[in-house]
């Protein structure tokens, strides 16, 4: 590291010329800027190397948690803790400080009163981030009368993802509609050296197929910084019949700079796209990364939902008429449904090949899988029940239910209705019923009664 080996050459120089000045010096100021951070991110921190003139490096652990942690860095050649600091690589310095606490509350920007190194440590509110520690080096700068003041310094947050963020195009769909999904997260920072590392993400559809290319890939999209490129992913089926991918981005951690240096991309922003088609009433697409010794992160979901309409057929006096017949309409095209579960299958061009749904018992019939977004649904009744005149007439589907609640929150159960009532009841010649039979007979009795007092009366009148 050739800032520490600035520092200890500076210290090894002055510590014994200067004396107390480079203590004097450490009086004033200096300050630590950590870029990088997200926001609300809480830092702390600790100085866990200060300046000594007495040893022999111009340098000593500011305790003896901190020497112990030290000296597990040395080595028979070079037993001393410092320089046995120096000449490790970055994971084993990160393994080495693993236990040391740093208490200190600072920001994005620290201020520091004496030259060496400070332990930082940084923790994301939210959760949705791990950061590695961080070490600041702060030295020392001379004006040309060699006088010493302290140096600030500058570090760059090494993070990496517990979660991503997952969002869909769409929230309501009908069943066969596409959702195409963005996947964010950032790109780790691996220390080099480290082993076990991994950096994937795994997806999981339920009620769900990845859409693939016509020859059969599933093509995931990346951009990270300025760069965006596809990548074909495996597909396969999990236990219970879901789909499943998991891209490996580790690659990614491994770019390096124009020196040759790694992690060059670390802690830029990646995008990962994709589509799914809805094979059922609700889709939902499950993701989380793998980061820091394999283990998986926080499971983000993202759900999709589809809406059922419920005809219901009504005589003129609203009684609820069972045995009705409707087809759906969007668009000019007929809804295609499948036979058992009345679920959207698709849409065709003409009404014979279209599904009729038939009132039940209860006068209504429900369809299932439609895009709440969708206000131009149409039913129209295509037979009517028996004795019943056919009411051609298309009747608006009407969406009973609120996207959201005020909170924001997704409602899954979307509702709709349509009604079509006041059909005429056909009108059949009227021809009695046995009931009248009784009243008939007496009438014809009174009548026959009726005659014979009138020809009776007659009869004596002639005589």
């Amino acid at each position: 590291m050739k800032r520490i080996r600035k520092i200890l050459v500076f210290a090894l120089t002055f510590a014994m010329v200067l004396g107390m000045t480079i203590t004097s010096s450490a009086a004033e100021s200096a300050t630590i800027t950590i870029s990088g951070l997200t926001d609300g991110a809480v830092v702390t921190y600790k100085q866990i190397v200060e300046p000594s003139e007495t040893s022999a490096t111009g340098w000593k652990a500011v305790d003896q948690q901190v020497e112990t942690a030290l000296k597990t860095l040395t080595t028979e050649a070079e037993p001393d803790p410092i320089l046995g600091y120096e000449n490790a690589s970055d994971s084993d310095r990160m393994a080495a400080l693993s236990g040391i606490a740093t208490s200190t509350q600072g920001g994005s920007v620290i201020t520091v009163s004496s030259a060496g190194l400070y332990l930082i440590n940084a923790t994301d509110p939210n959760g949705k981030y791990i950061y590695k520690p961080m070490i600041a080096s702060v030295g020392f700068d001379f004006d040309d009368a060699g006088t010493p003041s302290l140096k600030n310094a500058a570090v760059v947050a090494k993070k990496g993802p517990v979660e991503v963020e997952k969002v869909g195009d769409t929230q309501h769909i009908e069943i066969g509609d596409i959702v195409n999904y963005t996947v964010t997260s950032i790109i780790p920072f691996i220390p080099d050296g480290s082993t076990n590392q991994v950096f994937t993400i795994t997806d999981t559809i339920t009620n769900g197929e990845f859409v693939k290319n016509d020859a059969g890939e599933f093509l995931v999209s990346l951009t990270y910084g300025n760069k965006t490129e596809d990548r074909v992913v495996a597909v396969t089926k999990n236990a219970d019949g879901k789909e499943t991918f998991t891209i490996d981005l580790f690659d990614l951690t491994q770019l390096k700079d124009d020196d040759g240096k790694t992690n060059a991309a670390a802690n830029t922003e990646l995008t990962i796209k994709y589509s799914a088609k809805a094979t059922d009433v609700v889709i939902t697409n499950d993701a989380y990364p793998t980061y820091m010794d394999n283990v998986p992160g926080e499971h983000v979901s993202f759900k999709s939902v589809t809406g059922s309409i419920t005809i219901t057929k009504l005589g003129e006096y609203e009684e609820k008429l069972p045995g009705a017949k409707f087809v759906i309409i969007k668009n000019g095209k007929f809804a295609k449904l499948a036979e058992e579960t009345n679920k959207l299958t698709g849409w065709v061009d003409t009404i014979g090949d279209a599904t009729k749904l038939t009132t039940g018992e209860d006068g209504t019939v429900t369809a299932y899988g439609f895009d709440r977004d969708v206000e131009n649904y149409k039913v129209q009744e295509v037979a009517a029940p028996p004795g019943y005149s056919l009411n051609g007439d298309l009747a608006d589907v009407r969406w009973m239910t609120e996207p959201f609640t005020q909170d924001g929150v997704l409602i899954e159960d979307q509702q709709a209705k349509a009604m079509v009532q006041n059909t005429q009841l056909i009108t059949l010649p009227y021809t009695g019923g046995s009931g009248t039979a009784l009243f008939t007979a007496i009438g014809v009795i009174l009548m026959s009664v009726a005659a014979g007092i009138y020809f009776a009366n007659k009869r004596k009148m002639s005589k």
